[in-house]
């Protein structure tokens, strides 16, 4: 079976793409290479992963989606008003930072269940946060949360 080409692929996929690739480009940038990323706490971690995510959301990568595709970000950059732009970025950030808890917790789950069924000394770490399998992540539950919030808008608005 072959790939279909990158011109074949709809607008929302290659949104995507890039979204996964900015997550995964952030977390290198954050996690591996400051000492945010090495921080004993993880709420520092946590908070200067989602800002980054955040800032690279707002000032690189919803631009490009907004200038080069065709997707839900088609309202124009000067379309809006401030409040709505302000609205906008908190309503991003705490995203991001929802989803950076949810990622925390999922890595801490499976390391939990990896020691559990491999009977290996608590303090081993056994499935390390990397860049990759952080993006992939990200986009599942980026992809999850704003299913749920299209569902919930849809009813919603049916009634």
């Amino acid at each position: 079976m072959q790939i279909k080409r990158f011109k074949y692929w709809s607008d929302e996929t290659k949104g995507n793409l890039l979204r996964v690739w900015a997550v995964g480009a952030v977390y290198f940038f954050i996690g591996w290479g400051t000492s945010f990323g090495q921080a004993d706490s993880y709420l520092d971690s946590i908070f200067f992963l989602a800002l980054g995510i955040t800032l690279i959301t707002i000032l690189v990568v919803n631009p490009i989606i907004r200038g080069m595709l065709k997707t839900s970000l088609d309202k124009k950059y000067n379309e809006t008003t401030v409040s709505s732009k302000v609205f906008n970025r908190l309503t991003i950030f705490f995203e991001s930072l929802l989803i950076v808890i949810l990622i925390v917790l999922t890595y801490q789950l499976i390391n939990q269940i990896l020691i559990v069924v491999l009977k290996l000394s608590e303090e081993v770490i056994v499935l390390p946060v990397e860049p990759f399998l952080f993006s992939l992540f990200y986009f599942i539950y980026y992809y999850l949360l704003n299913k749920i919030i299209f569902v919930f808008i849809k009813r919603k608005s049916n009634r």
